[in-house]
């Protein structure tokens, strides 16, 4: 990742966490520092973020959803990934210049 591309998860962090008492500045990179598949990691990670959260500390419907939005969004970003190494031409450049016909 260059430095002028964010990181897949940097919208969905600046919006949700905030919605859940936290500051996305300060707490984003953790999320995105962690992008190994270990679930358990994760559930570490979530548990500090909740432990920090000043509004929705409590609420496990909640941080379930952030959870398994965050999983969700990474399997997709991974098989996107996947798609584009095994497909280069269909690369985000490609899709959006495609050639010109004759």
């Amino acid at each position: 990742m260059t430095d002028n591309e964010q990181h897949y998860l940097h919208s969905f962090l600046s919006q949700k966490l905030p919605e859940l008492g936290l500051d996305a500045e300060t707490y984003a990179p953790y999320v995105t520092g962690n992008d190994g598949d270990d679930d358990d990691d994760l559930d570490e990670l979530i548990e500090l973020l909740r432990a920090s959260s000043e509004s929705h500390g409590d609420d496990d419907d909640a941080w379930k959803e952030f959870r398994d939005d965050i999983v969700r969004r990474r399997k997709e970003h991974l098989l996107g990934e996947d798609a584009r190494a095994k497909n280069p031409r269909t690369s985000t450049t490609t899709i959006n210049n495609p050639p010109k016909g004759n």
